[in-house]
């Protein structure tokens, strides 16, 4: 019994430095855009508006996954560019058009040099941005920087053409006002762990010394 109730208290003192996470869209079809073909096509911004509702509560974001394309004939390379990502509140509702309204809490999230063959998984892990739905949507804006070379729809990531949690917008050399369309990117988003307050890493403490003086009492 004595075992078992460290046991449980271990595992409840270890809950806070457990990260969360969450997808946002459904996968129903294939988007090269911002990392695949983009620069290829002379793309420079591209914006992805998630609705609010996708998101049960407050997320402290501190990383974006996107997910390659399951057909075999788009999982080859991507655009060898840098990319720098910002995160902010907006107005703007999924289905709007360009430019999506860019929220006064705009974070820098990071800027990332993308190259080489799609992963299964593409995770960028960046400056945490501490996001409230009941504030607004929430907005990703990629930006192109520097491009080293290009892709012609070498791989595509799982997309949502739905329309009903996200969409998307972009500026390329072929609509320099704008395009906005469905097939915005399926995205995973990271939360940062919790920091635990001193209290409990005291308890923490406390729990590991009895576990450890369990050991030698074994022993």
């Amino acid at each position: 019994m004595r075992k078992f109730c460290l046991f449980v208290m271990l595992c409840a003192l270890a809950a806070p430095f457990a990260s969360a996470g969450l997808v946002v869209g459904s996968d129903d079809g294939g988007n090269c855009f911002p990392f695949s073909c983009f620069a290829y096509n002379g793309g420079t911004v591209y914006q992805e508006v998630y609705s609010s509702t996708a998101f049960s509560g407050p997320i402290t974001i501190s990383s974006l996954s996107f997910f390659a394309w399951p057909e075999e004939e788009y999982l080859g390379g991507m655009d060898d560019a840098m990319y720098t990502i910002d995160l902010s509140t907006t107005s703007s509702n999924v289905g709007d058009g360009y430019p999506l309204i860019v929220g006064a809490d705009d974070q820098f999230f990071g800027t990332f040099h993308i190259s080489g063959n799609m992963p299964a998984v593409l995770t960028l892990d960046g400056t945490p941005f501490n996001y409230d739905p009941s504030d607004g949507n929430l907005l990703m804006q990629v930006t192109v920087g520097t491009v080293y070379s290009t892709c012609e729809y070498c791989s595509f990531f799982e997309a949502d053409y739905t329309g009903a949690v996200v969409s998307r917008t972009f500026v390329n050399a072929a609509y320099p006002g704008g395009l906005s369309d469905n097939g915005a990117l399926v995205t995973g988003f990271g939360s940062a762990a919790s920091v635990p307050e001193p209290g409990s890493l005291m308890l923490l403490g406390c729990g590991l010394a009895g576990l450890a003086a369990l050991i030698r009492r074994r022993k």
